[in-house]
């Protein structure tokens, strides 16, 4: 191992305390946003669907329904085969 003087080894310690402080302050700070959204999002009646842009019901793999039949009610979301 290469000799290190003892200011560097001071001055590693002090980058570790201070990236201590930096995650512990950003962790804080962090969940100070998250309370002001979910605080927002209450406030203004938005469901977290409406924040992702998904729709109520609908899975991702799903897709909602373009077109319908009318007499046999079946649909088609426009992707994949088109019934017959």
């Amino acid at each position: 191992m290469a000799y290190q003087g003892i200011e560097i080894a001071q001055l590693r310690a002090q980058q570790e305390a201070l990236n201590k402080q930096l995650a512990e302050a950003k962790e804080r700070e962090t969940l100070l946003v998250l309370n002001e959204i979910v605080q927002k999002m209450g406030e203004y009646g938005i469901s977290v669907s409406e924040l992702t842009g998904r729709k109520v019901g609908v899975h991702a793999n799903e897709l909602a329904a373009k077109y319908r039949d009318p007499v046999s009610g079946s649909t088609w979301s426009g992707r994949g085969r088109a019934p017959a």
